[in-house]
């Protein structure tokens, strides 16, 4: 007992000295969160960007992103900044911020309301041919369009559709030598497509031909190879007789043989730059 009367003072002096002692930091209170503006700015249109600028404080505290469409929650949407969707033409989008701070009770503030307007109708303004337009050489379909839209190619070859050629850029082969070159380009967009957009027409060069066998009616017995050929491009000519090659027959012309039935000429194009090309006449019964 006499301990505990001797030591009562000392514990009174040491409960007053703590309390006159300043707090330690981070010691004080929570500071009550507050939310200074919550403000959306961005084109209010499909594929673009609305971003948030918000104020609060203090610095330390916790902050929530939701974003709106209408009363609804969209899913995912948790940043500070939102793409807008097809899903989103038309709507009313807002962005609900809550900050907290340790134990006090949580600040919420919306943004100002952004309308989105409708989807805009994708349009291909030109297509141009680019390139050496040749066989073996790329061809680049060159497109003025829209922004953001996805572009789906055809080429066409005198008119008709080339099979898999639906790249932006097309190689052309022998087949397409001496042909009409066209690229048909569509834009899509949030799935609108737009109406197609035909490319400059250009004729690809290359080495070609179509050798066809007639008849000599000036000379009888004789037939003769006849077909436009491409510039700077030299033949080759062998004839067959019932599949056999006649020795001798090297000319565009071939003196017949009663004892012949079926001829077919061979001809065989060469032109500088470009790989030899063999052509096959018609055949010619007699």
């Amino acid at each position: 007992m006499r301990r505990l009367r001797h030591s009562l003072p000392l514990l009174l002096a040491a409960a007053c000295l703590a309390l006159a002692l300043p707090q330690a930091a981070g010691a004080s209170p929570d500071e009550a969160p507050a939310i200074g503006h919550v403000t959306l700015f961005g084109a209010p249109e499909v594929g673009a960007t609305l971003a948030a600028d918000v104020a609060y404080e203090p610095a330390s505290a916790s902050v929530t992103y939701r974003w709106f469409r209408g009363t609804s929650m969209i899913a995912g949407a948790t940043g500070t900044s939102y793409r807008l969707t097809a899903a989103d033409a038309g709507a009313d989008i807002v962005l609900k911020v809550t900050v907290t701070s340790g134990t006090q009770p949580a600040a919420v503030q919306y943004s100002n309301h952004v309308q989105v307007g409708g989807v805009p109708m994708p349009r291909v303004v030109e297509v141009e041919l680019l390139g050496d337009i040749k066989v073996g050489s790329p061809v680049t379909a060159h497109t003025t369009h829209t922004s953001g839209v996805t572009l789906t190619y055809q080429w066409f070859r005198d008119g008709s559709l080339i099979a898999g050629a639906t790249g932006g850029v097309f190689t052309p082969t022998p087949a397409e030598a001496g042909k009409d070159l066209v690229a048909k380009v569509t834009a899509t967009y949030y799935g609108l497509v737009s109406a197609p957009k035909y490319s400059n027409h250009a004729t690809v060069d290359g080495i070609w031909a179509t050798p066809i066998v007639v008849a000599d009616y000036d000379q009888p017995g004789l037939i003769s190879a006849r077909f436009t050929i491409s510039l700077h491009t030299t033949t080759k000519y062998e004839w067959f007789a019932d599949g056999k090659f006649v020795v001798g027959a090297r000319i565009g012309s071939l003196r017949l043989d009663p004892a012949w039935h079926d001829i077919v000429l061979k001809v065989t194009l060469t032109r500088d730059g470009f790989e030899p090309v063999i052509k096959y006449s018609n055949h010619w019964f007699q």
